[in-house]
């Protein structure tokens, strides 16, 4: 007997992504950002910093050059675990100059620049123009955020994801975030990636 191909087909593909948690309209929970920290630690490749957010939740920053032009944020909750996330590679061999000086880590090629109280985070070339500020304080007329500052989001409780919001200069255009079947340039869309293989180039999802 010849198989024939169905006209209609129902699949439930495996590769689909699980669904995103979704606040229910009578949960309080809400987004917690680091609204001020002070310095708990100088080391030799950067700073820890004993955050407060909005809400009066403590929580730990650490601030560390790891390679030239590579530098790592963390955010944590008040007791840093230093063993819990680690990077893909281990750069701590890495030959690398750092000069911290108070709140400013200052590198062959990037300065860091953190303030403390609004909490915000700048990279800077080392002739002082801007490469990247975290944008803490984007909100509408009534004072309303517009986006999510550095922090957390919670829903019914169970903390389900973290944030941050960078400025955008009117000029600027991103490209890569693996392969993806819509322009080229990503300013302008909305970029979901997920780790599941797409099985195709029928949609916008990357392999």
């Amino acid at each position: 007997m010849m198989f024939e191909t169905p006209l209609v087909q129902y699949v439930n593909y495996a590769y689909y992504p699980p669904a995103l948690p979704v606040r229910r309209a009578d949960d309080q929970g809400g987004p917690s950002y680091v609204a001020r920290a002070t310095i708990s630690e100088t080391h030799a490749r950067g700073l820890t910093l004993a955050g407060t957010t909005q809400t009066g939740e403590p929580v730990t920053i650490t601030i560390t050059a790891c390679a030239p032009g590579i530098v790592r944020v963390q955010l944590e909750d008040a007791q840093s675990d230093p063993g819990r996330v680690r990077l893909a590679r281990d750069l701590s061999n890495q030959p690398i100059n750092v000069q911290v000086d108070g709140t400013r880590l200052v590198l062959d090629d990037l300065v860091v620049e953190i303030t403390l109280d609004p909490f915000r985070v700048a990279f800077q070339r080392p002739d002082g123009s801007s490469l990247l500020a975290q944008d803490y304080a984007d909100a509408d007329a009534v004072g309303r955020l517009t986006a999510l500052p550095f922090g957390f989001s919670e829903v019914d409780g169970q903390r389900v994801a973290f944030h941050d919001s960078f400025e955008v200069e009117p000029d600027e255009h991103f490209f890569g975030f693996g392969e993806q079947f819509t322009d080229f340039d990503k300013r302008g869309q909305r970029v979901t990636i997920w780790h599941y293989d797409a099985l195709g180039a029928h949609s916008r999802r990357s392999y």
